[in-house]
């Protein structure tokens, strides 16, 4: 995770474009953790059908 820091905090005052920058940025970051976790997963789900498929061909050959 990223730490995001507003470059123009004054005596407590938020700057509307700070801010909007801030949501933007953690948007961002959501997306592109989300996209990642889900490049995993589909990864995963691969590699699960690959194993699945060894071992029936294996047992098929054996039987």
């Amino acid at each position: 995770m990223q730490n995001v820091v507003l470059p123009s905090m004054k005596m407590g005052q938020r700057n509307d474009d700070d801010a909007r920058r801030l949501v933007n940025t953690a948007v961002k970051i959501f997306l592109r953790e989300t996209y990642n976790v889900k490049n995993k997963l589909d990864s995963a789900n691969k590699q699960k059908d690959v194993a699945e498929k060894i071992i029936c061909s294996k047992f098929l050959r054996n039987n």
